[in-house]
């Protein structure tokens, strides 16, 4: 877990299939309670619900393969002023995107990434 400049903390993880680790995932956040969550690799189908008390979750499932697979997703704290930013679309990876909004500070853009194999950074610059 990280802290942001501006007092937050924030977590990024692989998840691999987030249904089938979704206890694994509730027991961390009632341990270390971040402010905010970026999960790749959900393999979240739009039929599939999910949710966390407290947390806003805002997502963009692959629903291009008939596999579970690939999937991002942001779960923050539903006290933190923020809004959804429509995905464009996207060709090689796949992200969710928020803006955070706090009063004292000037708003903070926050996305979740996901780059599937066998992409990397070097190939998409």
């Amino acid at each position: 877990m990280v802290k942001s400049p501006i007092g937050l903390n924030l977590c990024s993880w692989n998840a691999n299939g987030l249904l089938r680790r979704r206890v694994e995932l509730r027991i961390f956040i009632e341990k270390h309670s971040p402010d905010i969550f970026l999960i790749q690799e959900t393999h979240l189908r739009p039929s599939h619900t999910f949710t966390i008390a407290n947390y806003t979750c805002y997502r963009n499932d692959r629903i291009i393969n008939a596999a579970a697979a690939g999937g991002t997703l942001i779960l923050i704290k539903k006290s933190l002023k923020h809004h959804c930013l429509p995905t464009p679309p996207l060709q090689a990876i796949e992200a969710t995107n928020i803006i955070l909004t706090p009063q004292d500070h000037d708003p903070v853009s926050i996305v979740s990434v996901y780059i599937p194999p066998p992409l990397t950074i070097t190939y998409l610059q």
